[in-house]
């Protein structure tokens, strides 16, 4: 938040910004989701399935760190973030959280998927790996800065991972707005200790803030 309320001290028209560009791609994705049903309908009578978003993780740390973040905790991370989105994370919590408030939990019609090919087309698992110490958030989305180069970010969701360091030491992970151009390619940086640790206990990880929801 602190990072959101810098950018509009910077420049005091980005809400409206925001909402522009958030009416014009809620009118988009109407048009898509009509065409979709009345495609869907026509061929064999469904309706329309979830927006597919492909995601590729970029990770960027040490290799004592890297080498205890497996393939499957990328893919418990995924698993993690579409049953947020889907409002089933809800059930976990039933007995703590009030009733009128669980009765409004939504079902967001979004599903994340690792990328399965890169922008050129080639094969891959949506997982790439990068051995050097962590850049700080904004130069850790360039390979000529340290980092991982951001995928196509109008057809990608990039996560970037790495240990922050310096005055970032302590953050979970930072997250672009659309306008923000002085914070590199949109996407979302998070720290690596901050992933699901259920196939490697024995790694470092955040006591409160690694059940991959944060």
């Amino acid at each position: 938040m602190e990072i959101m309320a810098e950018a509009i001290k910077k420049d005091p028209k980005l809400p409206e910004k925001w909402k522009a560009e958030g009416e014009k791609q809620y009118q988009q994705y109407l048009k898509r989701q009509q065409q979709q049903q009345q495609n869907n309908l026509r061929i064999n009578g469904t309706a329309a399935g979830p927006i597919i978003i492909p995601i590729v993780f970029h990770l960027v740390d040490v290799a004592a760190t890297l080498n205890l973040i497996t393939d499957r905790d990328i893919y418990e991370q995924v698993e993690i973030l579409n049953k947020d989105f889907s409002g089933k994370k809800i059930n976990d919590y039933l007995k703590v959280i009030p009733s009128e408030i669980a009765a409004r939990i939504g079902n967001v019609p979004i599903k994340f998927v690792l990328a399965r090919r890169t922008p050129s087309g080639i094969l891959t698992t949506g997982i790439e790996r990068k051995t050097a110490s962590s850049p700080n958030h904004i130069n850790i989305k360039a390979v000529a800065t340290g980092g991982l180069d951001a995928w196509d970010t109008d057809k990608y969701f990039n996560v970037w991972c790495g240990t922050f360091s310096g005055t970032e030491t302590g953050l979970l992970g930072i997250a672009t707005f659309p306008f923000m151009t002085n914070d590199g390619p949109q996407g979302v940086v998070i720290a690596t200790s901050t992933l699901p640790y259920t196939s490697n206990t024995n790694r470092t990880y955040m006591p409160n803030y690694s059940e991959g929801s944060t």
